[in-house]
């Protein structure tokens, strides 16, 4: 995104990442969680159970639980 000149902020972000969750991509959706964070954007709660629920949603149990564990600290 920022390649192009567009400056992403949380809510940008946040629809982006339902939408990936949404078509069952929750691991595009992460990549992009993690472009938030090096942009120092912190995920919120939203963003958080969007990306668990989409890996659950996937049968990705592991990555769901990594994730949980992630937003714990």
């Amino acid at each position: 995104m920022t390649g192009r000149g567009i400056t992403p902020n949380l809510a940008i972000y946040r629809d982006l990442i339902y939408g990936f969750c949404g078509l069952r991509k929750s691991t595009e959706g992460e990549r992009l969680m993690k472009e938030m964070v090096e942009c120092d954007l912190m995920p919120d709660n939203e963003i958080s159970m969007a990306l668990i629920n989409g890996y659950c949603e996937e049968g990705n149990f592991d990555e769901a639980e990594s994730l949980l564990d992630y937003f714990a600290k």
